[in-house]
């Protein structure tokens, strides 16, 4: 019998199911977040019978509600990363409201929707990771950290960050230094840039004393 308290049989009644030790049961309403026992009642020739009940299931037919993927540490979505082998990301809003969440896991992609950076590696219930990598990043392409949280009815939902441009290399100044007097003082212009994309060229006039 299955009922919503141990022992009550409000679900499903008592059916006779022979000597089999399992039994496998359709056709039923169930509601996300109810709970539910199975019953037991065995019998001998002398019709004398005891009953036994578990102690509980909850029903979960929906996935987890997703949250929100943030690259780095710290509160802050990172932009760029100037690490060639090192990676991090944390999450939040990640929720189940009948099972909960039984763990995270996560990988880095060069989409959103691809692992093929780093396989999913199981990150139990933290709600952040930092990974180092055998590799060197790709130098100026975007990476994306992506996150799975399963809940203890064993769905799933994916979620990625907007992803951070990997840039581990430091400005270059692409011309010499120049000085231009002029009539309040003797000045000096640089300019720099950088090759990663999304960075504009930088020209600095300075002072010089």
């Amino acid at each position: 019998a299955i009922g919503t308290v141990a022992g009550l049989d409000n679900v499903r009644g008592f059916r006779h199911v022979g000597l089999d030790t399992s039994v496998q049961t359709t056709g039923l309403f169930l509601k996300d977040g109810e709970k539910l026992f199975v019953t037991v009642r065995a019998c001998n020739h002398a019709r004398l019978c005891s009953t036994v009940s578990s102690d509980g299931v909850t029903v979960d037919s929906s996935p987890p509600l997703g949250g929100v993927v943030f690259d780095g540490f710290g509160g802050r979505d990172l932009v760029y990363t100037p690490h060639s082998i090192l990676m991090s990301a944390h999450w939040m809003g990640f929720h189940d409201p009948h099972s909960d969440i039984y763990k995270f896991e996560y990988c880095l992609g060069s989409t959103r929707s691809t692992c093929d950076i780093l396989a999913y590696q199981n990150n139990y219930q933290y709600d952040e990771m930092q990974f180092r990598l055998s590799a060197a990043l790709p130098l100026g392409k975007m990476v994306y950290a992506i996150v799975r949280a399963t809940n203890k009815a064993g769905l799933t939902v994916v979620k990625s960050s907007n992803g951070v441009i990997v840039d581990y290399t430091p400005p270059e100044r692409v011309q010499p230094a120049t000085f231009t007097l002029f009539n309040i003082g003797k000045y000096i212009r640089v300019n720099l840039t950088d090759n990663a994309p999304g960075v504009q060229p930088f020209q600095s006039v300075v002072r010089a004393t």
